[in-house]
C-alpha cells in the first residue's frame, strides 16, 4: 500500500539532528547546556548537544552557539573575498540585531526584506532577525523593478535591508553596508518564538504573475532540521560548498543547517563553469555537495576528472529540485563508491526538501529518473486520483500531497491561494504539489510530471515531461527543455531544446522517442545550445531556451535543427 503515515510520536528524531523538533530527540547521552548556561571552554561534542529535549528550547537567534561552544575562532564561512569565524559571525549578527532594534525598532514578528547578493554576511543577517523574533525575508538583488515592487506592497516589510544603494521602494531601506561590524553592544538576548510563529519568507512564481510569499513556521524549521539531518549527517567537521543563491529556500539547507552545528561553509559566488566548480572543490576540501540538478551537469562536464583522488574528502551528493539526468548521478555514484549519493524532492512549501533516495549502486545503463523515494521522518504522503480518491496501488499515477509538520503555515497576505493548496484530511494539512508521482511495490515514489504540464495538442493529453525524460535518456544530452512553441504560421507545436556537445544528440533523441513515444509527442522544431544558462534558483532556465528557439525558428523560417545562440543581455528569469 502506497501511503506513508508519520512514525509513531515516541520514535521521532532520533538520530542526529539540529535544533530537534518539539517533541526532542532521545539518545541517553548525558546533560545538555540549557538556554541559560554557559558555553564554557571544553570542547563538546555535537550529539552532546544536540540530543536532548531542552535542546528544542533553544532559540533561532542562538544558531551559531554550537559553533561557539565547540571552537569559537574556527572558520566557519568563507568566499573568495572574506572569511569569519564563528566568533566574527555571532558579532555580527548581535551587531546588526542591535541596529535594527534601536535605530529601526524591528520587534517580534516584523517583516524585513533581504534583498540578497551571495555574501558572508547574509547568515548573520538571518540570525540577528531571529534574535530579535523578526521574520528573514530574502529576494533577489537582480529582481525586475516592476517584480519587487510587487513583493513589497504584499509583504509590507517594516524595513528593507539591501546591499546597494536603493531608491523609492517605499519602506524604511537600510544599506548593510552602513550596519556596523563590531560596536559597544553586549550579547543580545534571543527572542523565543512559539513553533508557529514565522521564521521565514521564501517568493516563488505566482499562477497570477504576482510572486506569492511562503511562510515557513519555527516548527517547520525544527522539524526539517532534525529530519533531514538524519540523511545529510552534517556534523563539525563537515566542509560544505554553498552554490545556492539565499533567496532560495536550498541555502537554509547548505548554509543555516550546517552552520547551526559547528561545520563550514564555502560560498560559491563564481561563474557557473565546471573548471572552477571543481577547483573549489578540491581546494576547500568539500565533505558535503549539495547541487540543484543542473548545477551539477555543469560540474560533471569533464566526467574523467570526477574521481575520489580529485575529491577524497567528499562523503554525500546530493541532487534535486529538478529531474537529474540518470547517467550524471551514475557518475558520481560509480566515480566516487565512498560517497553516499542521493536524489532528493521537496516543494518550497514543505521546507526545503521532504522525500530523498539514496543511490545504494549505480544503475548502468538506466533511462529513466530515479525515484525520489520515501518521505523523511514526520512527512506524511498520499497520492490523489482526479476525483480526490486516494490511490494506493503499486505504479499507479496521481498527484503527490504532502503532509506533517513541515507543510508551511500559508501563503502571505493570500488566504485564495492558500485555500487552493491546502486541505484536512484525517486531521492532517496536507499541501497540494501539483506533481504528477507514482510509487513502487517498495514504496519509493517516482515524479512523473507537473500537472499543469500536461497539454492539450490537436485534440490529445501530453504530458511535457515524459518527453523531457525520454530526452534526458540519451546521455549525450546535458539538460533538456520542451514546451510548446508558435512557428511563424501561427501554428503551435512542440518544441525542444536540448544542450549538447555532440551534434548527433538530436538524431540520437529521435530515435529514442521514436520507439518509445507516440508520434504526435515527438517535438516539431529542435534546437540545440551548448552552453547550459541557469536561472536566478540555479535552475536550468527552460523558457528563456524555448524563447530563444521560437525567435530564431522565426527568423530562419526552418524547421530544420536550429543552433541555439544566447546573447549576454538574454533576460535570466
Amino acid at each position: 500500500m502506497c501511503r506513508h503515515r508519520v512514525a509513531d510520536a515516541s520514535d521521532q528524531c532520533t538520530g542526529p539532528g539540529l535544533l530537534p523538533c518539539d517533541r526532542g530527540a532521545r539518545t541517553g547521552k548525558g546533560a545538555a547546556l540549557t538556554a541559560g548556561d554557559p558555553i564554557g571552554d571544553q570542547r563538546m561534542t555535537v550529539d552532546r548537544i544536540y540530543d536532548v529535549d531542552r535542546w528544542v528550547e533553544l532559540p533561532l537567534g542562538d544558531l551559531f552557539r554550537a559553533g561557539l561552544a565547540l571552537d569559537a575562532g574556527k572558520r566557519a564561512i568563507a568566499d573568495r573575498k572574506v572569511s569569519y569565524s564563528f566568533e566574527d559571525l555571532e558579532n555580527l549578527a548581535n551587531g546588526y540585531a542591535s541596529y535594527l532594534a534601536r535605530q529601526c525598532n524591528v520587534r517580534p514578528q516584523d517583516r524585513v526584506l533581504v534583498i540578497c547578493r551571495k555574501v558572508c554576511q547574509v547568515p548573520a543577517l538571518a540570525v540577528a532577525l531571529w534574535k530579535l523574533g523578526a521574520v528573514y525575508m530574502p529576494v533577489d538583488a537582480e529582481l525586475p523593478a516592476a517584480r519587487l515592487s510587487a513583493i513589497i506592497k504584499t509583504a509590507a516589510p517594516k524595513v528593507i535591508v539591501t546591499f546597494d544603494q536603493v531608491d523609492n521602494l517605499g519602506a524604511f531601506v537600510v544599506n548593510l553596508s552602513e550596519l556596523p561590524e563590531s560596536g559597544d553592544w553586549d550579547h543580545i538576548a534571543p527572542y523565543r518564538h512559539r513553533g508557529d510563529e514565522i521564521a521565514y519568507v521564501i517568493h516563488t512564481s505566482g499562477s497570477t504573475g504576482i510572486p506569492k510569499g511562503v511562510q515557513i513556521t519555527v516548527g517547520n524549521l525544527r522539524t526539517y532540521f532534525c529530519a533531514h539531518n538524519e540523511m545529510l549527517r552534517f556534523t563539525s567537521d563537515s566542509r560544505v560548498i554553498s552554490f545556492t543563491p539565499f533567496h532560495f529556500d536550498v541555502s537554509i539547507e547548505d548554509t543555516l543547517m550546517p552552520l547551526s552545528l559547528g561545520a563550514f561553509v564555502y560560498q560559491y559566488n563564481g561563474p557557473p563553469i565546471g573548471e572552477l566548480m571543481r577547483r573549489t572543490l578540491g581546494q576547500e576540501r568539500i565533505t558535503h555537495l549539495i547541487a540543484v540538478s543542473t548545477v551539477l551537469t555543469v560540474i560533471s562536464d569533464r566526467p574523467e576528472l570526477i574521481t575520489s583522488e580529485s575529491f577524497p574528502e567528499l562523503e554525500m551528493v546530493m541532487t534535486g529540485a529538478e529531474v537529474c539526468a540518470p547517467s550524471v548521478i551514475n557518475l558520481w555514484a560509480s566515480r566516487l563508491p565512498r560517497a553516499r549519493v542521493y536524489n532528493v524532492y521537496g516543494p518550497t512549501e514543505v521546507t526545503i526538501v521532504c522525500l530523498g533516495y539514496l543511490i545504494a549502486s549505480p544503475e548502468e545503463g538506466r533511462t529513466t529518473p530515479y525515484p525520489i523515494g520515501e518521505p523523511l521522518r514526520g512527512v506524511e504522503v498520499i497520492l490523489l486520483d482526479e476525483n480526490g480518491g486516494e490511490i494506493t496501488t503499486p505504479d499507479e499515477t496521481g498527484e503527490l500531497c504532502l503532509g506533517g509538520e513541515q507543510v508551511m503555515a500559508g501563503y502571505l497576505a493570500s488566504p485564495e491561494e492558500t485555500a487552493q493548496k491546502l486541505f484536512e484530511r484525517g486531521g492532517v494539512r496536507y499541501y497540494r504539489s501539483g506533481d504528477r508521482c507514482k510509487c513502487d511495490a517498495d514504496g519509493n515514489y517516482h515524479f512523473v510530471g507537473r500537472v499543469d504540464a500536461e497539454i492539450k495538442l490537436n485534440g490529445r493529453r501530453i504530458n511535457l515531461a515524459e518527453i523531457e525524460a525520454e530526452c534526458l535518456a540519451v546521455t549525450t544530452v546535458a539538460r533538456a527543455a520542451v514546451g510548446l512553441i508558435k512557428t511563424p504560421g501561427g501554428r503551435q507545436v512542440i518544441g525542444a531544446v536540448l544542450v549538447a556537445d555532440e551534434p548527433t544528440a538530436v538524431e540520437e533523441v529521435r530515435q529514442r522517442l521514436a520507439t518509445q513515444l507516440p508520434t504526435y509527442m515527438i517535438p516539431y522544431l529542435w534546437g540545440v545550445a551548448s552552453e547550459i544558462r541557469l536561472g536566478r534558483s540555479g535552475k536550468t532556465d527552460s523558457r528563456l531556451l524555448l524563447s530563444a528557439l521560437e525567435k530564431q525558428a522565426g527568423y530562419s523560417g526552418s524547421t530544420t535543427v536550429i543552433d541555439i545562440t544566447l546573447g549576454d543581455n538574454d533576460d535570466v528569469r
